[in-house]
Protein backbone atom coordinates (compact mmCIF):
# COMPACT_ATOMS: atom_id res chain seq x y z
CA UNK A 1 0.00 0.00 0.00
CA UNK A 2 2.81 2.35 0.97
CA UNK A 3 4.55 1.40 -2.25
CA UNK A 4 1.58 2.65 -4.45
CA UNK A 5 0.89 5.87 -2.59
CA UNK A 6 4.65 7.20 -3.48
CA UNK A 7 4.06 5.49 -7.05
CA UNK A 8 0.75 7.79 -6.74
CA UNK A 9 3.00 10.94 -5.95
CA UNK A 10 5.26 10.37 -8.67
CA UNK A 11 2.61 10.49 -11.13
CA UNK A 12 1.15 13.84 -9.86
CA UNK A 13 4.51 15.52 -9.70
CA UNK A 14 5.63 13.95 -13.33
CA UNK A 15 1.67 15.70 -14.42
CA UNK A 16 2.79 18.74 -12.79
CA UNK A 17 6.26 19.18 -14.33
CA UNK A 18 6.48 21.40 -17.93
CA UNK A 19 9.60 19.68 -18.53
CA UNK A 20 8.63 16.33 -20.71
CA UNK A 21 8.59 17.03 -24.51
CA UNK A 22 6.93 14.83 -27.06
CA UNK A 23 8.52 11.52 -28.75
CA UNK A 24 10.92 11.55 -26.09
CA UNK A 25 12.15 9.05 -23.84
CA UNK A 26 12.62 9.17 -20.07
CA UNK A 27 13.86 6.85 -17.54
CA UNK A 28 12.55 6.91 -14.02
CA UNK A 29 14.21 5.36 -10.80
CA UNK A 30 12.21 4.58 -7.58
CA UNK A 31 15.22 3.81 -4.74
CA UNK A 32 14.42 2.42 -0.98
CA UNK A 33 16.70 2.26 1.89
CA UNK A 34 17.52 -1.24 1.28
CA UNK A 35 18.08 -1.78 -2.64
CA UNK A 36 16.95 -0.08 -5.53
CA UNK A 37 14.13 -0.89 -8.08
CA UNK A 38 14.06 -0.91 -11.66
CA UNK A 39 13.55 1.50 -13.95
CA UNK A 40 10.59 2.74 -15.66
CA UNK A 41 10.87 3.85 -19.41
CA UNK A 42 8.19 5.78 -20.92
CA UNK A 43 8.11 7.74 -24.66
CA UNK A 44 5.90 10.98 -24.19
CA UNK A 45 3.25 10.49 -27.06
CA UNK A 46 2.93 13.23 -30.31
CA UNK A 47 1.03 16.25 -29.65
CA UNK A 48 0.18 19.44 -31.80
CA UNK A 49 3.38 21.88 -32.37
CA UNK A 50 4.74 24.51 -30.52
CA UNK A 51 3.34 28.10 -31.00
CA UNK A 52 5.89 29.51 -33.68
CA UNK A 53 8.00 32.74 -32.91
CA UNK A 54 6.81 35.95 -34.28
CA UNK A 55 6.96 36.29 -37.81
CA UNK A 56 9.57 38.89 -39.26
CA UNK A 57 10.35 40.24 -42.88
CA UNK A 58 13.57 40.44 -44.69
CA UNK A 59 12.34 43.19 -47.36
CA UNK A 60 9.36 46.12 -47.56
CA UNK A 61 8.46 48.18 -50.88
CA UNK A 62 5.41 49.97 -51.10
CA UNK A 63 3.72 47.43 -52.57
CA UNK A 64 5.05 44.28 -51.14
CA UNK A 65 6.43 42.81 -47.86
CA UNK A 66 8.97 39.38 -47.76
CA UNK A 67 7.33 37.32 -44.85
CA UNK A 68 9.98 34.68 -42.92
CA UNK A 69 8.88 32.90 -40.25
CA UNK A 70 10.67 30.01 -38.12
CA UNK A 71 9.29 26.06 -37.79
CA UNK A 72 8.87 25.15 -33.94
CA UNK A 73 9.23 22.67 -32.56
CA UNK A 74 6.89 19.60 -33.88
CA UNK A 75 6.35 17.92 -30.77
CA UNK A 76 6.93 13.84 -32.77
CA UNK A 77 4.24 14.70 -35.30
CA UNK A 78 5.42 16.19 -38.83
CA UNK A 79 4.19 19.31 -39.77
CA UNK A 80 1.80 19.56 -42.68
CA UNK A 81 1.39 23.34 -43.29
CA UNK A 82 1.51 26.37 -42.04
CA UNK A 83 -1.19 29.41 -41.89
CA UNK A 84 -0.81 33.11 -42.20
CA UNK A 85 -3.01 35.54 -41.34
CA UNK A 86 -2.60 39.47 -41.69
CA UNK A 87 -4.82 42.86 -41.51
CA UNK A 88 -3.98 46.37 -41.55
CA UNK A 89 -3.91 47.32 -38.06
CA UNK A 90 -7.57 48.32 -36.64
CA UNK A 91 -8.76 45.30 -39.62
CA UNK A 92 -10.38 42.12 -39.41
CA UNK A 93 -7.82 39.33 -40.18
CA UNK A 94 -7.76 37.61 -43.20
CA UNK A 95 -5.54 34.32 -44.55
CA UNK A 96 -3.21 34.82 -46.70
CA UNK A 97 -1.53 31.65 -47.13
CA UNK A 98 -1.49 28.05 -46.43
CA UNK A 99 1.19 25.70 -47.29
CA UNK A 100 4.59 24.21 -46.05
CA UNK A 101 7.26 26.96 -46.68
CA UNK A 102 8.28 28.82 -44.15
CA UNK A 103 8.56 31.88 -46.22
CA UNK A 104 5.61 34.19 -47.99
CA UNK A 105 5.74 37.08 -50.62
CA UNK A 106 2.50 39.17 -49.91
CA UNK A 107 1.53 41.81 -52.61
CA UNK A 108 -1.67 43.41 -51.70
CA UNK A 109 -0.54 45.94 -49.57
CA UNK A 110 -1.08 49.86 -49.61
CA UNK A 111 1.52 51.86 -49.08
CA UNK A 112 1.96 54.16 -45.94
CA UNK A 113 -0.54 51.61 -44.34
CA UNK A 114 0.50 49.28 -41.00
CA UNK A 115 -0.08 45.79 -41.03
CA UNK A 116 -0.13 43.05 -38.55
CA UNK A 117 0.71 39.49 -39.58
CA UNK A 118 0.61 36.34 -37.42
CA UNK A 119 0.87 32.65 -38.24
CA UNK A 120 0.46 28.94 -36.80
CA UNK A 121 1.42 25.65 -37.89
CA UNK A 122 -0.70 22.33 -38.23
CA UNK A 123 0.24 18.91 -37.89
CA UNK A 124 -1.72 15.47 -37.63
CA UNK A 125 -2.74 16.14 -33.87
CA UNK A 126 -4.26 19.66 -34.00
CA UNK A 127 -3.18 23.34 -34.38
CA UNK A 128 -0.43 25.59 -32.59
CA UNK A 129 -1.79 28.82 -31.25
CA UNK A 130 -1.49 32.45 -33.05
CA UNK A 131 2.22 33.35 -33.07
CA UNK A 132 2.73 37.10 -31.21
CA UNK A 133 2.23 39.56 -33.51
CA UNK A 134 4.01 41.32 -35.73
CA UNK A 135 3.66 44.60 -37.17
CA UNK A 136 5.21 45.82 -40.18
CA UNK A 137 4.75 49.40 -41.49
CA UNK A 138 4.47 49.97 -45.37
CA UNK A 139 6.34 52.94 -46.36
CA UNK A 140 4.99 55.31 -49.22
CA UNK A 141 8.25 54.64 -51.38
CA UNK A 142 10.96 51.73 -50.77
CA UNK A 143 12.54 52.71 -47.72
CA UNK A 144 16.35 53.54 -47.32
CA UNK A 145 15.50 53.57 -43.18
CA UNK A 146 18.99 52.63 -41.72
CA UNK A 147 16.89 51.35 -38.49
CA UNK A 148 14.84 49.19 -40.63
CA UNK A 149 17.41 47.74 -42.58
CA UNK A 150 19.86 46.71 -39.32
CA UNK A 151 16.05 45.22 -38.08
CA UNK A 152 15.68 43.08 -41.15
CA UNK A 153 19.63 41.94 -41.16
CA UNK A 154 19.24 41.21 -37.49
CA UNK A 155 16.93 38.56 -38.60
CA UNK A 156 19.24 37.23 -41.55
CA UNK A 157 21.75 36.56 -39.30
CA UNK A 158 20.47 33.57 -37.72
CA UNK A 159 22.75 30.41 -37.04
CA UNK A 160 20.10 27.86 -38.22
CA UNK A 161 19.28 29.59 -41.82
CA UNK A 162 22.47 28.86 -42.84
CA UNK A 163 23.03 24.52 -44.29
CA UNK A 164 26.16 23.27 -45.06
CA UNK A 165 26.81 21.51 -48.59
CA UNK A 166 28.33 19.27 -50.51
CA UNK A 167 29.56 20.87 -54.15
CA UNK A 168 30.51 17.43 -56.16
CA UNK A 169 31.47 20.15 -59.43
CA UNK A 170 33.79 21.40 -57.39
CA UNK A 171 34.55 19.06 -54.51
CA UNK A 172 33.95 21.26 -51.77
CA UNK A 173 31.99 22.23 -48.72
CA UNK A 174 29.83 25.39 -49.12
CA UNK A 175 26.81 27.06 -46.65
CA UNK A 176 24.25 28.06 -47.97
CA UNK A 177 21.11 30.64 -46.75
CA UNK A 178 17.97 29.04 -47.26
CA UNK A 179 16.02 33.00 -47.41
CA UNK A 180 18.76 34.67 -49.13
CA UNK A 181 20.17 31.63 -51.16
CA UNK A 182 23.29 33.37 -50.76
CA UNK A 183 26.36 30.72 -50.93
CA UNK A 184 29.52 31.05 -48.88
CA UNK A 185 32.52 29.32 -48.73
CA UNK A 186 33.62 30.01 -45.44
CA UNK A 187 31.26 29.14 -42.30
CA UNK A 188 29.68 32.14 -41.39
CA UNK A 189 30.29 33.21 -37.78
CA UNK A 190 26.92 32.67 -36.93
CA UNK A 191 26.61 29.24 -38.32
CA UNK A 192 29.45 28.49 -36.16
CA UNK A 193 28.13 29.44 -33.17
CA UNK A 194 24.60 28.18 -33.38
CA UNK A 195 26.29 24.71 -34.55
CA UNK A 196 28.43 25.02 -31.04
CA UNK A 197 25.25 25.70 -28.75
CA UNK A 198 23.56 22.90 -30.59
CA UNK A 199 26.33 20.70 -29.73
CA UNK A 200 26.11 21.68 -26.27
CA UNK A 201 22.25 21.25 -26.09
CA UNK A 202 23.10 17.90 -27.42
CA UNK A 203 25.44 16.66 -25.14
CA UNK A 204 23.11 17.58 -22.03
CA UNK A 205 20.57 16.00 -23.85
CA UNK A 206 21.80 13.15 -25.26
CA UNK A 207 20.85 9.92 -22.89
CA UNK A 208 17.19 11.72 -23.15
CA UNK A 209 16.89 11.91 -27.10
CA UNK A 210 15.55 9.08 -29.29
CA UNK A 211 18.30 9.28 -32.10
CA UNK A 212 17.38 8.92 -36.09
CA UNK A 213 20.52 6.04 -36.54
CA UNK A 214 20.14 6.90 -40.55
CA UNK A 215 20.72 10.65 -39.94
CA UNK A 216 23.52 10.13 -37.50
CA UNK A 217 25.38 8.15 -40.31
CA UNK A 218 24.56 10.56 -42.83
CA UNK A 219 26.69 13.27 -40.76
CA UNK A 220 29.19 10.88 -39.93
CA UNK A 221 29.53 10.22 -43.10
CA UNK A 222 28.92 13.87 -44.07
CA UNK A 223 32.24 14.48 -41.58
CA UNK A 224 34.44 11.43 -43.14
CA UNK A 225 34.29 13.55 -46.77
CA UNK A 226 34.81 16.81 -45.96
CA UNK A 227 37.98 15.89 -43.13
CA UNK A 228 39.35 13.22 -46.29
CA UNK A 229 39.09 16.41 -48.82
CA UNK A 230 40.86 18.94 -46.45
CA UNK A 231 43.09 16.29 -45.09
CA UNK A 232 44.11 15.85 -48.70
CA UNK A 233 44.10 19.63 -49.99
CA UNK A 234 41.44 18.56 -52.65
CA UNK A 235 38.62 21.13 -53.43
CA UNK A 236 38.42 24.74 -54.59
CA UNK A 237 37.52 25.84 -57.97
CA UNK A 238 40.12 24.83 -60.76
CA UNK A 239 42.20 23.06 -57.79
CA UNK A 240 40.48 19.50 -59.35
CA UNK A 241 42.21 18.30 -62.70
CA UNK A 242 40.84 15.57 -64.22
CA UNK A 243 43.69 12.79 -65.22
CA UNK A 244 42.58 9.93 -68.29
CA UNK A 245 42.96 6.80 -67.76
CA UNK A 246 42.84 4.03 -70.47
CA UNK A 247 41.84 0.92 -69.96
CA UNK A 248 41.97 -1.90 -71.37
CA UNK A 249 38.42 -3.70 -70.42
CA UNK A 250 39.86 -7.41 -70.88
CA UNK A 251 42.88 -6.51 -68.94
CA UNK A 252 40.88 -4.32 -65.96
CA UNK A 253 42.57 -5.55 -63.03
CA UNK A 254 46.08 -5.44 -64.84
CA UNK A 255 46.01 -2.59 -66.65
CA UNK A 256 45.18 -0.68 -63.63
CA UNK A 257 47.27 -2.86 -61.01
CA UNK A 258 50.34 -1.35 -63.45
CA UNK A 259 49.19 1.86 -63.18
CA UNK A 260 48.57 2.72 -59.78
CA UNK A 261 52.26 1.06 -59.24
CA UNK A 262 53.29 4.34 -60.80
CA UNK A 263 50.88 6.97 -58.74
CA UNK A 264 51.74 9.32 -56.29
CA UNK A 265 49.21 10.92 -54.03
CA UNK A 266 48.77 13.65 -56.09
CA UNK A 267 47.65 11.41 -58.52
CA UNK A 268 45.39 9.73 -56.25
CA UNK A 269 43.31 13.26 -55.75
CA UNK A 270 42.35 14.51 -59.22
CA UNK A 271 39.58 13.36 -60.52
CA UNK A 272 39.32 10.19 -63.00
CA UNK A 273 37.62 10.21 -66.27
CA UNK A 274 37.79 6.51 -67.40
CA UNK A 275 38.37 6.11 -71.10
CA UNK A 276 37.57 1.72 -71.83
CA UNK A 277 40.45 1.22 -75.23
CA UNK A 278 38.34 0.90 -78.43
CA UNK A 279 35.38 1.56 -77.16
CA UNK A 280 33.04 4.75 -77.92
CA UNK A 281 31.78 6.67 -75.37
CA UNK A 282 32.23 9.76 -73.06
CA UNK A 283 32.79 9.26 -69.29
CA UNK A 284 30.17 11.51 -67.46
CA UNK A 285 29.77 9.13 -64.72
CA UNK A 286 28.57 5.86 -65.72
CA UNK A 287 32.28 4.63 -67.27
CA UNK A 288 33.68 5.78 -64.21
CA UNK A 289 31.21 3.35 -61.99
CA UNK A 290 31.52 0.88 -64.39
CA UNK A 291 35.26 0.59 -63.88
CA UNK A 292 34.79 0.49 -60.33
CA UNK A 293 32.70 -2.27 -59.98
CA UNK A 294 34.35 -4.20 -62.16
CA UNK A 295 37.67 -3.79 -60.31
CA UNK A 296 36.32 -4.51 -57.24
CA UNK A 297 34.63 -7.73 -58.53
CA UNK A 298 38.08 -8.76 -59.16
CA UNK A 299 39.98 -8.38 -56.41
CA UNK A 300 37.44 -10.90 -54.72
CA UNK A 301 38.69 -13.39 -57.83
CA UNK A 302 40.31 -16.85 -56.48
CA UNK A 303 43.21 -16.70 -58.17
CA UNK A 304 44.53 -13.60 -57.14
CA UNK A 305 44.87 -14.77 -53.29
CA UNK A 306 43.63 -11.26 -52.54
CA UNK A 307 40.52 -12.15 -50.61
CA UNK A 308 37.92 -14.79 -50.09
CA UNK A 309 34.72 -14.99 -48.75
CA UNK A 310 33.85 -15.96 -45.66
CA UNK A 311 31.42 -17.94 -43.69
CA UNK A 312 29.22 -15.22 -43.73
CA UNK A 313 29.89 -13.67 -47.09
CA UNK A 314 31.65 -10.70 -45.97
CA UNK A 315 35.44 -10.63 -47.66
CA UNK A 316 38.30 -11.82 -45.33
CA UNK A 317 42.10 -12.39 -46.11
CA UNK A 318 42.84 -15.21 -48.20
CA UNK A 319 44.60 -17.90 -46.38
CA UNK A 320 47.38 -18.49 -49.27
CA UNK A 321 48.22 -14.67 -49.75
CA UNK A 322 51.53 -15.17 -48.02
CA UNK A 323 53.70 -12.23 -47.21
CA UNK A 324 56.03 -12.21 -50.07
CA UNK A 325 56.30 -8.64 -51.58
CA UNK A 326 54.21 -9.67 -54.59
CA UNK A 327 51.66 -10.14 -52.06
CA UNK A 328 52.43 -7.55 -50.78
CA UNK A 329 52.23 -5.01 -53.51
CA UNK A 330 48.37 -6.37 -54.31
CA UNK A 331 47.29 -5.24 -51.03
CA UNK A 332 48.64 -1.85 -51.09
CA UNK A 333 46.93 -1.82 -54.48
CA UNK A 334 43.32 -3.21 -52.81
CA UNK A 335 44.17 -0.38 -50.42
CA UNK A 336 44.44 2.24 -52.76
CA UNK A 337 41.39 1.40 -54.51
CA UNK A 338 39.57 1.51 -51.71
CA UNK A 339 40.63 4.93 -50.91
CA UNK A 340 40.26 6.32 -54.12
CA UNK A 341 36.78 4.48 -53.76
CA UNK A 342 35.85 6.28 -50.51
CA UNK A 343 37.37 9.80 -51.98
CA UNK A 344 35.31 9.72 -55.26
CA UNK A 345 32.46 8.36 -52.97
CA UNK A 346 31.72 5.78 -55.26
CA UNK A 347 30.04 2.05 -54.74
CA UNK A 348 32.38 -0.95 -54.39
CA UNK A 349 30.67 -4.52 -55.08
CA UNK A 350 33.29 -5.79 -52.19
CA UNK A 351 31.42 -6.59 -48.81
CA UNK A 352 33.79 -6.44 -46.37
CA UNK A 353 33.39 -8.89 -43.02
CA UNK A 354 33.51 -6.88 -39.87
CA UNK A 355 36.67 -8.19 -38.80
CA UNK A 356 38.23 -6.44 -42.00
CA UNK A 357 36.98 -3.38 -40.58
CA UNK A 358 38.57 -3.90 -37.03
CA UNK A 359 42.15 -4.53 -38.95
CA UNK A 360 41.52 -1.38 -41.17
CA UNK A 361 40.73 0.65 -38.15
CA UNK A 362 43.63 -1.12 -35.93
CA UNK A 363 41.30 -2.53 -33.63
CA UNK A 364 42.17 -5.59 -31.58
CA UNK A 365 40.81 -9.03 -33.01
CA UNK A 366 40.11 -11.88 -30.87
CA UNK A 367 37.79 -14.93 -30.11
CA UNK A 368 34.23 -13.41 -30.85
CA UNK A 369 35.61 -12.69 -34.53
CA UNK A 370 35.80 -16.21 -35.36
CA UNK A 371 32.22 -16.66 -35.46
CA UNK A 372 32.11 -14.41 -38.38
CA UNK A 373 34.86 -15.82 -41.08
CA UNK A 374 35.28 -19.87 -39.19
CA UNK A 375 32.56 -21.00 -37.12
CA UNK A 376 34.49 -24.25 -36.92
CA UNK A 377 37.33 -23.15 -35.83
CA UNK A 378 35.26 -20.96 -33.63
CA UNK A 379 33.26 -23.53 -31.73
CA UNK A 380 36.85 -25.66 -31.14
CA UNK A 381 38.18 -22.75 -29.49
CA UNK A 382 35.06 -21.78 -27.33
CA UNK A 383 35.12 -25.37 -26.06
CA UNK A 384 38.79 -25.32 -24.87
CA UNK A 385 37.77 -21.87 -23.31
CA UNK A 386 35.10 -23.82 -21.00
CA UNK A 387 36.77 -27.30 -20.58
CA UNK A 388 39.96 -28.74 -19.11
CA UNK A 389 42.42 -29.67 -21.58
CA UNK A 390 44.61 -31.76 -20.08
CA UNK A 391 45.23 -35.25 -21.45
CA UNK A 392 43.16 -34.10 -24.56
CA UNK A 393 44.82 -31.57 -26.27
CA UNK A 394 48.52 -32.28 -27.74
CA UNK A 395 49.66 -28.77 -28.97
CA UNK A 396 52.36 -26.28 -28.88
CA UNK A 397 51.99 -22.46 -29.58
CA UNK A 398 52.47 -22.92 -33.45
CA UNK A 399 50.28 -23.72 -36.33
CA UNK A 400 51.35 -25.26 -39.52
CA UNK A 401 50.31 -23.73 -42.89
CA UNK A 402 50.78 -23.69 -46.72
CA UNK A 403 53.03 -20.65 -47.85
CA UNK A 404 53.05 -19.78 -51.75
CA UNK A 405 56.45 -19.20 -52.95
CA UNK A 406 57.55 -15.98 -55.03
CA UNK A 407 56.91 -17.30 -58.24
CA UNK A 408 53.12 -17.52 -56.95
CA UNK A 409 52.25 -21.25 -58.07
CA UNK A 410 54.72 -23.36 -55.86
CA UNK A 411 53.70 -24.18 -51.97
CA UNK A 412 55.78 -25.47 -49.05
CA UNK A 413 54.30 -26.58 -45.76
CA UNK A 414 55.91 -24.29 -42.85
CA UNK A 415 55.27 -23.99 -39.29
CA UNK A 416 54.77 -20.97 -37.51
CA UNK A 417 55.14 -19.80 -34.28
CA UNK A 418 52.64 -17.77 -32.54
CA UNK A 419 54.89 -16.43 -29.94
CA UNK A 420 58.69 -16.43 -29.24
CA UNK A 421 59.95 -20.44 -29.03
CA UNK A 422 55.66 -21.21 -29.28
CA UNK A 423 57.23 -24.28 -31.12
CA UNK A 424 58.44 -25.56 -28.01
CA UNK A 425 55.85 -24.46 -25.82
CA UNK A 426 53.17 -26.81 -24.43
CA UNK A 427 49.71 -25.69 -24.45
CA UNK A 428 48.16 -26.19 -20.89
CA UNK A 429 45.08 -25.62 -19.07
CA UNK A 430 46.93 -21.87 -17.15
CA UNK A 431 47.74 -20.90 -20.82
CA UNK A 432 45.16 -22.08 -23.25
CA UNK A 433 43.42 -18.53 -23.14
CA UNK A 434 47.01 -16.87 -24.18
CA UNK A 435 46.99 -19.63 -26.84
CA UNK A 436 43.58 -19.29 -28.07
CA UNK A 437 43.58 -15.02 -28.40
CA UNK A 438 46.88 -15.36 -30.24
CA UNK A 439 45.49 -18.33 -32.81
CA UNK A 440 42.14 -16.83 -32.86
CA UNK A 441 44.49 -12.98 -34.11
CA UNK A 442 46.48 -15.75 -36.57
CA UNK A 443 43.40 -17.23 -38.65
CA UNK A 444 42.01 -13.53 -38.67
CA UNK A 445 45.29 -12.26 -40.23
CA UNK A 446 46.36 -15.73 -41.68
CA UNK A 447 50.12 -14.54 -40.31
Amino acid sequence: MKTRNIYEILLIKLSQTNSLNSLRTFFFFARRSDLSGDSLIGVTDAAPPNTPQKCFCTKVTSDSVHLHWHPPRDNGSVITKYQLRGKKVGGIFTTIYEGRDYKFLYCEVEAGVDYIFECKAINSCGKSSWSPSFTCPVPLITSNNKKLQNELNANLRKGHLWIECWDPKDDRVFYFHTITTKRELVAPPEFVQWRKEQNDSKNKNQEMEIEDPVKKFRMKRFRFFQTVRKRNGAGGKGETKVFEVNIRRPYLFTDTYNLFGKFQKSNLVKKFKIVFTGEEGIDSGGLTKDWYLGLSRALGVEKLKIFKASSAGGFEIHQESGTSEVALQKFKFAGMVIGKALFDRQFLDMPLSKTMYKLILGLEVGLNDLEEIDATMYKSLGWMMENSVAGILFETFSVEMEETLEDGKSKKKVRVALCEDGENREVDDENKGEYIKLMAEWRVKWR
